[in-house]
């Protein structure tokens, strides 16, 4: 009985040294994964919203436009600016509804609006196609950029969605989008089409 005790003791004992010596070894780290972020979530989040925002050729400031388009459950805005700095020439903002901006990201969805092309690095949308456009899309999450897309009238960008589809649903949302556009460019000599 005696060396059954000790037999059992030495065996114990060499499980707890490899035990005890194997767990200091290397440990598994755990990479974090990218979340992946719905559409549909931010449909219920009040300080939500969804951008489209469009900047003409690179020109002399007085004559450079760009305008934005921001819908949140709430209201839906359009801007006009002349300059590079965000100088405001006036816009109109609409009533908006929960149901209405739910209906909005549905299609925006459908649109592959969250959808991102992988560039090659130092490919940004900072002055290319100086002749063409520069479009932007965002979600946005208060003060946060969630998501941030952008195409270009001579280049894809990152935005990997419907891009005809995705401008149409943004201008659609505004009733008299074209004579916003029109009495921004009017009395200068800028023609720039968003």
């Amino acid at each position: 009985m005696r060396y059954i005790l000790i037999s059992l003791g030495v065996v114990l004992l060499i499980i707890f040294g490899i035990v005890i010596f194997n767990s200091g070894g290397s440990k598994t780290v755990k990479t974090p994964t990218a979340k992946t972020i719905k559409l549909l979530d931010y449909a219920t989040k009040d300080n939500s919203s969804v951008q489209y925002s469009v900047e003409g050729p690179i020109n002399s400031r007085e004559l450079h436009r760009s305008i934005q388009i921001t819908i949140t459950p709430v209201d839906r805005t359009v801007t006009l600016f002349t300059g590079y700095q965000g100088q405001s020439l006036g816009g109109q903002t609409l009533p908006n509804d929960k149901d209405s901006y739910r209906e909005f990201l549905e299609a925006l969805n459908r649109a592959s609006f969250l959808a991102e092309r992988k560039l090659p690095n130092g490919v940004t949308a900072d002055a290319i196609c100086p002749a063409g456009s520069r479009s932007h899309f965002k979600l946005v999450e208060g003060t946060k950029d969630i998501v941030s897309r952008w195409a270009a009238s001579c280049n894809k960008g990152s935005f990997g969605g419907n891009l005809p589809l995705t401008i149409n649903l943004f201008k659609s949302q505004i009733p008299n989008y074209g004579q916003i556009v029109t009495a921004a460019n009017a009395g200068t000599n800028a023609s720039v089409s968003f």
